[in-house]
């Protein structure tokens, strides 16, 4: 996974513009998911997550990615079909393309990963209120290939 940002020199309040790519590095296909509603909290596949950490502190990066806990709100979005792809050996596909991510709440040096695990049999949080996730969709989902990504570290210097 490939991870780039537009500037890596912010101040308080300025959110990185990121690019992220995924290439199959494997001798066969690989049908993954696009990250999506509810990924950062664990509720459907892919588990996604940011590793932020000072540059100062002897902390590292996890292997997998850390669900967030944070509050938010019940409602997630349906499981559409075009959040599956598949990528032939060599392939690349933007996961993320000029993003703006919150990062950085205080100024420092950080050097920052984007953990990405696609793991087909999780059980998905029911939509609130909007339906169900399609079953053929979702087929295909349990159907994907289970890894776990780590992107490249960027280094980003936050001022005030």
């Amino acid at each position: 996974m490939r991870f780039s940002a537009e500037k890596t020199q912010l101040r308080i309040g300025e959110d990185p513009i990121v690019d992220v790519s995924i290439t199959n590095n494997d001798s066969g296909s690989v049908t993954l998911v696009e990250p999506g509603d509810g990924s950062e909290n664990g509720w459907r596949t892919p588990i996604v997550s940011w590793s932020v950490i000072e540059v100062s502190s002897k902390a590292e990066h996890p292997s997998e990615p850390i669900p967030s806990n944070e509050l938010r709100c019940v409602y997630m979005n349906l499981l559409k079909a075009d959040e599956l792809f598949t990528l032939a050996p060599s392939e690349t596909k933007d996961l993320y393309k000029r993003t703006g991510i919150q990062l950085f709440k205080k100024s420092g040096v950080y050097k920052v990963v984007l953990l990405y695990a696609n793991h087909p049999l999780l059980e998905w949080r029911e939509p609130f209120g909007e339906g169900s996730h399609d079953k053929a969709t979702m087929k295909r989902v349990k159907e994907s290939t289970a890894c776990s990504l780590k992107s490249n570290e960027v280094i980003f210097t936050v001022t005030k």
